[in-house]
């Protein structure tokens, strides 16, 4: 399946916990507050990629950014563009966005990257709409958040984690954790980088 696909089926869902005020704790108090140390002011033009529905777009705007969002699920695009006051958003693949070479000065991919059925080309395309000197700004989920997924013969290991200069070694674990359907997983903490092109 398509990661658009899963998306498009979970939408409703997706929604539903995204704009209840409070649920998404991973995003009000980490991944946020991460994403906000590295935008930079409000500018000509900003691309919110893979805006699902339309929540940072929303904010984008509230904070003075003259902002359009993408996005390939098209109930996602439809939820965005649907609430009230909604910045414009298109259905379009972000490995083939449908603005010209220089639109943008800034590109936001916010937890969204690691979603993209071709992940490369998506943040080729980013670079492509960005006018030179333009900045990509992304954030997604901390790797550590995948640990559960670990295959059978490596559960008898120790896990090492940890960022520079610490670490702690995790007991192995003896089975895979039950996880909640995607919709209703919190993304726990975030890695977030700015770049320019």
């Amino acid at each position: 399946m398509r990661m658009r696909d899963g998306w498009e089926a979970e939408a409703g869902m997706w929604a539903a916990f995204a704009r209840m005020s409070g649920c998404d704790r991973s995003h009000e108090d980490i991944n946020l507050p991460a994403l906000r140390a590295l935008l930079p002011a409000p500018g000509r033009r900003t691309l919110d990629l893979g805006c699902g529905e339309g929540r940072l777009s929303r904010y984008l705007r509230s904070i003075g950014h003259r902002v359009a969002g993408a996005d390939a699920a098209p109930t996602m695009v439809r939820l965005a563009a649907g609430y009230r006051d909604a910045p414009p958003a298109v259905l379009a693949d972000a490995a083939a966005l449908p603005f010209r070479d220089g639109t943008f000065d800034l590109v936001v991919a916010y937890m969204c990257l690691h979603d993209m059925d071709q992940m490369p080309r998506a943040v080729a395309e980013a670079a492509r709409v960005l006018e030179p000197g333009g900045r990509l700004c992304a954030a997604i989920p901390h790797p550590v958040n995948s640990a559960g997924d670990v295959p059978a013969p490596a559960r008898s290991k120790a896990v090492t984690t940890g960022g520079p200069g610490a670490s702690r070694t995790a007991a192995p674990r003896s089975r895979r954790p039950a996880r909640p359907p995607r919709s209703a997983r919190c993304t726990g903490r975030s890695a977030a980088v700015a770049a320019r092109c």
